[in-house]
């Protein structure tokens, strides 16, 4: 890369980095998304509850219902409990019912459940999550593409300070494939903006420049771009910018519970598409959580639970930006991760009936990735 090249790249290096963070968006519930499904807790007091499930533990978080007194046992408990000694079952014939009849093929192992006397949730469900975030970036490894194609690294251009604040309406399915396992994908709309700080570093572009300032051959062009920048760097350049994309996201939730609590712990995987650049890599998401189910006489339920969110996120960004008063455009790549990996959840979810339920969640502390979350779910 020519030195009059390098030297272009400076002048033209706002627009391009501007351009290039339109595609950091905050990654919300990016899989995140929060919401328990209906459950019952369990407890079968003739049986190990070695993994006890909690069925409300659905949307990346838990909606558990809780009637306070049935529990889901794992398909391990489901079997012993058939091989039990008669003398250990219940023999009371005015307590006998009817056998029920689970009418649906999800999840598996729900008849089982279902003789047992246990409920189950609907297994089909429908959510719509709506998600602000605010959070820090970190920007490194900035490369403009050459003549020959090639991407050259831009060496003396630090970022400091840089943040983004983001929208993202979802729309989520998911599924109970077991009493203990959910599986969801969703598909959202992000759109924001991101505020982007950086210098130029005046050894390192001359360094990149390949100029001597202490060499006594240097020419009268050498030497002039030695008194500027020698020692010195630039004043920090701020400029905001606009994103738009989409996201898509695939992950799971497992669960299990014991009289009214849970663990739940969600896991996924966000892929993000800009409408004016590619981005390369994925965001992944996981978000243990603690929680106490309050039933109500109504068969209502109110479930509250505390967690950690962590994300972790390498993109690789390529795009390119028009060269202001010429018809060129320069290519450009560049990295981006989210600062803040852990931070603390605290959220609630109120559950209806067997087909409605609604969340909402808080992520965050002062100074770092914060969201805010809601939803509502609606099971089939």
């Amino acid at each position: 890369m020519t030195k009059g090249a390098i030297n272009s790249v400076v002048e033209n290096l706002l627009p391009i980095i501007a351009f290039a963070t339109t595609a950091l968006t905050a990654m919300p519930s990016i899989g995140e998304e929060s919401n328990f499904e209906q459950t019952k807790m369990a407890t079968i007091s003739n049986i190990p509850s070695s993994f006890v499930y909690s069925e409300q533990a659905v949307n990346a978080g838990s909606n558990i219902t809780n009637t306070g007194k049935d529990t889901l046992t794992s398909a391990n408990d489901i079997d012993n409990y058939s091989e039990l000694p008669t003398s250990m079952k219940s023999t009371d014939s005015a307590k006998i019912e009817p056998p029920k009849h689970w009418d649906r093929a999800l999840p598996f192992y729900g008849q089982r459940v279902i003789e047992l006397g246990h409920d189950l949730p609907y297994p089909i469900g429908v959510s719509f999550i709506y998600a602000t975030t605010s959070q820090n970036m970190d920007l490194y490894d900035l490369s403009v593409q050459n003549q020959e194609g090639g991407y050259v690294p831009v060496e003396f251009v630090p970022f400091e300070n840089n943040s983004s604040e983001s929208a993202t309406p979802q729309i989520k399915l998911d599924a109970w494939l077991f009493p203990f396992m959910n599986v969801f994908g969703s598909v959202g709309k992000v759109s924001g903006d991101a505020n982007v700080s950086f210098s130029i570093d005046g050894d390192a572009l001359l360094d990149q420049l390949g100029v001597n300032c202490s060499s006594p051959n240097s020419g009268f062009h050498q030497r002039q771009q030695c008194k500027r920048w020698e020692g010195n760097s630039s004043d920090v350049y701020s400029t905001n910018v606009n994103m738009e994309g989409k996201t898509y996201t695939v992950g799971t939730v497992l669960a299990a519970g014991w009289d009214n609590y849970f663990v739940s712990i969600p896991i996924s995987f966000t892929k993000m598409k800009m409408d004016d650049r590619s981005i390369d890599g994925t965001v992944v998401s996981a978000s243990p959580r603690l929680g106490k189910v309050i039933p109500f006489q109504n068969g209502n339920s109110l479930a509250v639970y505390i967690g950690a969110s962590y994300m972790d996120n390498e993109l690789r960004i390529t795009g390119s930006q028009q060269i202001p008063g010429s018809d060129d455009e320069i290519n450009y790549q560049i990295s981006q991760r989210t600062a803040d990996v852990w931070e603390p959840i605290v959220g609630a979810n109120y559950t209806f009936n067997k087909e409605w339920s609604a969340f909402f969640e808080i992520t965050g502390s002062s100074g770092g990735r914060q969201q805010l979350t809601g939803g509502i779910n609606r099971r089939f």
